[in-house]
């Protein structure tokens, strides 16, 4: 997780990256409706059309390992003591939730011939906690910058609609506060578009609705070790070395686990056994949300729009 030296194309691109993130972190603060994930993006995107580079590679690195470092600082935000707070029954209804979204979107995404790893970003979007399950997800699973962006499109249009529709689909089911709550954090993917839907509805639905949609935010510790393991398994066949002899167990292990989820599980572990101040751990949050920003302002300056218009209408469906 080591930075590019700098290059005039370096320093241009982190200049256009840190006055984006500012941008999209200023206009949520205004009106939180509008995340500053997405808005990053789509003003990386029109700078980009607009002006395009000269290369996306800059863009591109830069992203890349702002999301891994992004991903770290989001391990002081989750504990063992928070999984205890929200109680273990919400998961029964939770895990069933998020193995039904991945499934499907991982089967209905072959089936419409969608590349796999945009399948894959958009069913970790929907099932756990949109944009930060995506960044997280993908350096895991190398995805390319126009996957990224293909899936979180995908997801704020569905974030919209929901903070619109979920508190009348709610009344006219005849939801009380407690099943609104449980149904708006288990179904809504970004946690301000829970926050908005559950408090239209009430107060009490959207405390609920918060509590739950944090202890589905959780999840992204086991589905993105998941991630690991499946991607282990599938490339250790493939690892030999420059003999071509293939390679030990534990020499496997070093190639193909990434360094920076081995600091993301310290940063849990952090978390749940040591005695961080409050200020500490409310120092991390931010910079895990600025840098996760920051990265996704760097994946819309490098987008490719062609690539972004032949996914189409799919990722819908």
């Amino acid at each position: 997780m080591t930075f590019s030296k700098f290059s005039d194309s370096n320093w241009a691109s982190w200049a256009k990256i840190l006055i984006i993130t500012a941008l999209a972190y200023a206009i949520e603060s205004l009106v939180p409706a509008l995340g500053a994930s997405m808005l990053a993006i789509l003003l990386g995107m029109a700078l980009s059309a607009w002006r395009p580079p000269a290369s996306t590679k800059p863009a591109k690195q830069i992203s890349g390992q702002l999301l891994k470092i992004g991903i770290v600082f989001l391990g002081f935000g989750l504990s063992f003591a928070k999984l205890q707070a929200v109680g273990l029954k919400v998961y029964l209804v939770l895990i069933p939730v998020v193995a039904v979204a991945l499934l499907s979107a991982r089967y209905l995404g072959r089936w419409m011939g969608i590349e796999s790893r945009s399948a894959l970003l958009v069913g970790m979007g929907t099932a756990i906690c949109g944009g930060s399950a995506i960044a997280a997800a993908a350096p895991i699973v190398e995805a390319e910058d126009s996957e990224i962006a293909f899936a979180i499109t995908t997801i704020f249009l569905y974030n919209t609609l929901a903070l619109f529709l979920f508190p009348l689909l709610g009344a006219w089911l005849g939801y009380g506060d407690q099943s609104f709550g449980l149904f708006a954090g288990a179904a809504i993917n970004d946690t301000s578009s829970v926050v908005a839907a559950g408090f239209a509805f009430s107060e009490a639905a959207g405390t609920t609705a918060t509590i739950v949609k944090m202890a589905r935010t959780l999840l992204i510790v086991p589905v993105c070790l998941g991630l690991v393991g499946a991607r282990y398994q599938q490339a250790s066949a493939q690892l030999v070395d420059g003999q071509g002899t293939k390679v030990g167990l534990w020499a496997q292990a070093r190639l193909l686990f990434p360094s920076f989820i081995a600091y993301f599980l310290l940063a849990v572990l952090a978390s749940s056994l040591l005695p961080l101040p409050t200020w500490l751990l409310a120092s991390f949050k931010l910079l895990a949300r600025l840098t996760m920003i920051a990265a996704l302002a760097g994946v819309g300056l490098a987008v490719d729009l062609r690539q972004l218009r032949r996914a189409g209408s799919q990722s819908i469906i």
